[in-house]
């Protein structure tokens, strides 16, 4: 995606294409990169296109839902996807087994062990 294609997004559709393009940044797809979409936004609000404060507000609720969504869908199947995973290169079992056996019994300070 180049600069001229994301200015054309942001004339024709304005904040609603801020906050698409960044939340499919943050749901890591590829062709989306933040290197080019929030500088992109900041020049939009400092040419006046659109206020600071809501190019801040909407690129951080952008960012946050996708975090959330790939939560979900992590809470969701992520032991689906590991086990396909493990059936798939299963010379990563005992490492993650181990890593996953490090957070049993603590509740939710096993995320800070990850």
């Amino acid at each position: 995606m180049t600069i001229e294609i994301v200015m054309q997004y942001f004339a024709r559709y304005g904040a609603v294409a801020i906050f698409v393009i960044v939340l499919l940044e943050y749901l890591n797809l590829p062709g989306f990169p933040a290197g080019i979409i929030m500088p992109m936004a900041g020049i939009w609000a400092a040419k006046g296109n659109i206020h600071f404060a809501a190019a801040l507000v909407i690129t951080v609720a952008a960012g946050l839902t996708g975090s959330l969504i790939l939560y979900w869908l992590g809470y969701k199947g992520g032991e689906l996807f590991l086990e396909k995973y493990l059936n798939k290169f299963p010379k990563q079992r005992p490492m993650i087994e181990q890593k996953l056996s490090l957070g049993e019994g603590k509740g939710q300070r096993r995320d800070i062990l990850k």
